[in-house]
């Protein structure tokens, strides 16, 4: 229950949506997770209660802006700021498209043919994030995107938040050859109910020696036509305009934008 900021012992409450997962058992106590959306100013505090333990409940049934149609990782997202779908195949991000706005990105990249790994595409289906991947000096790059379905998965979904978890071992564009099960990536999406943002996670786990060449876990393409301008922060907190070249260094945050109608995408380190 949210009473409000103004909230006080004869004041009315109010249920509000929340989400748990992860229910477990520790040392003999019940545990879980709690999930809720909160709205602050800076340095304010609040108050909400947590009920439990009362059996009789009958099971919660929230509606809120988000909507989560499709089967296992392949989903289609949608709350208030945007719509975003999941490849059938990766379960990479596949299209974005803004509710305010006009920006719309969708399937970048040609896909391979179905079923033939390695026709010089990039991944088995066109998608707006392409990462993460390594490459090895001597074999050649190792991607997520070649999976014609991961190898593991796990969903969440619900009215607070949908989460989907993929990981297993990125594979060339040759097929699953040069000894591919030395690094194993994962990768995850969350998706908030009224949030105009997505946390994308992801990691690679060197389980043996590799030549690494190069690694990336942060790319996105196809903002760029649409969203001619840029902006960017480096780690040291400079501020800067236009392109410029990261070689061996990652920015704090960058954004493609349309000066003319306001359209943004920006991907923030946190």
């Amino acid at each position: 229950p949210d009473g409000g900021p103004d909230s006080g012992p004869d004041s009315a409450t109010r249920e509000i949506p929340s989400q748990i997962h992860h229910v477990h058992t520790e040392e003999g106590r019940h545990c879980c997770r709690l999930y809720f959306l909160a709205d602050l100013s800076p340095s304010s505090t609040h108050t909400w209660l947590v009920l439990y333990g009362n059996p009789e409940a009958a099971p919660p049934e929230y509606e809120t802006d988000m909507l989560v149609t499709g089967q296992e990782y392949a989903l289609t997202v949608e709350n208030t700021f945007y719509r975003m779908e999941l490849a059938p195949t990766t379960g990479h991000l596949k299209s974005v498209v803004f509710r305010q706005g006009a920006a719309e990105f969708s399937g970048y990249g040609p896909p391979m043919d179905p079923g033939i790994i390695g026709d010089g595409k990039h991944g088995v289906e066109g998608s707006v994030h392409w990462n993460p991947d390594w490459s090895d000096a001597h074999t050649g790059r190792y991607r997520v995107t070649n999976w014609l379905r991961p190898p593991h998965h796990t969903v969440i979904r619900g009215p607070v938040y949908t989460r989907v978890e993929r990981w297993g071992h990125p594979i060339l564009g040759l097929g699953p050859c040069g000894k591919y099960q030395k690094v194993r990536a994962r990768v995850v999406y969350t998706f908030w109910a009224s949030q105009p943002y997505v946390i994308m996670e992801s990691s690679l786990e060197v389980l043996e020696d590799v030549r690494f060449r190069d690694c990336r876990n942060d790319e996105w393409v196809g903002m760029g036509q649409s969203m001619p301008q840029q902006a960017w922060m480096t780690a040291s907190g400079e501020l800067g305009f236009g392109r410029n070249s990261w070689r061996g260094e990652d920015p704090a945050w960058m954004s493609f934008y349309n000066e003319v109608n306001g359209d943004a995408f920006a991907t923030l380190r946190l």
